[in-house]
């Protein structure tokens, strides 16, 4: 049950939501693209994030 809450961390969620991406239609994508922006520019904040830390 712990482990999912460790999909939250940075490299495993960002590999998380591209493997969603990849496994979605094109289709599907543009239907759902919507939900995950939210989530999207979350991550973008934390990959920057990432980055600033590690340089």
């Amino acid at each position: 049950m712990n482990k999912s809450k460790r999909v939250r961390t940075g490299g495993d969620y960002s590999h998380c939501l591209f493997n969603i991406c990849l496994s979605t239609s094109p289709t599907n994508y543009v239907g759902t693209a919507w939900i995950y922006q939210e989530e999207a520019n979350k991550l973008i904040q934390e990959i920057i994030s990432a980055l600033r830390s590690c340089s």
